[in-house]
């Protein structure tokens, strides 16, 4: 947010040049997606993997919400494609970070996080602990600069479900 921000103000447009960063970074994700999908396709060498690659690469969803109207889901998408490529290489912790970053960016894939680290913990607990530590300090640095007390995760508890007391945009 802040360096989209930084580009529309050096762009002296901070409207249309923070969009159009804005709109290439997502395009840089999709982009990043359908490169995690071909190595994942190709360190599983199936036929099915294969045909996952084509869904990913020629998706006209991919090409219209995520990387025309810019959409932030792409971040989850490259962020799960990136978890699928480390999961199929036996990269446990890559695909732990691969899965926090996605989080972070949509927190509806926080479930499979979960499923990961324990799937983690039940072959090296010591490993997985080090991993939710690892994420814990990332998930901090990432939201300290936006922190305003437990107001900031207002938008969250409404994502979730939470009952609260007034509605949240």
């Amino acid at each position: 947010g802040w360096l989209i921000g930084q580009i529309g103000r050096l762009l002296d447009s901070p409207l249309w040049g923070a969009g159009a960063a804005y709109k290439l970074l997502m395009a840089a994700a999709t982009a990043g997606a359908i490169a995690c999908a071909a190595k994942t396709a190709r360190a599983l060498g199936t036929k099915v993997a294969a045909q996952g690659l084509a869904v990913v690469a020629l998706s006209p969803l991919l090409a219209w919400e995520l990387t025309a109207q810019g959409h932030n889901d792409a971040v989850m998408v490259c962020a799960l494609c990136a978890f699928a490529w480390a999961a199929a290489r036996g990269k446990d912790g890559l695909g732990a970070l691969a899965l926090g970053l996605g989080v972070l960016a949509k927190a509806g894939i926080a479930p499979l996080l979960l499923l990961w680290l324990v799937l983690m913990g039940r072959r090296s607990p010591r490993h997985a602990l080090g991993w939710v530590a690892a994420l814990a300090v990332l998930t901090v640095l990432t939201w300290a600069p936006f922190w305003a007390g437990w107001e900031t995760l207002r938008g969250v508890s409404a994502t979730a479900g939470a009952d609260l007391d007034r509605h949240t945009n």
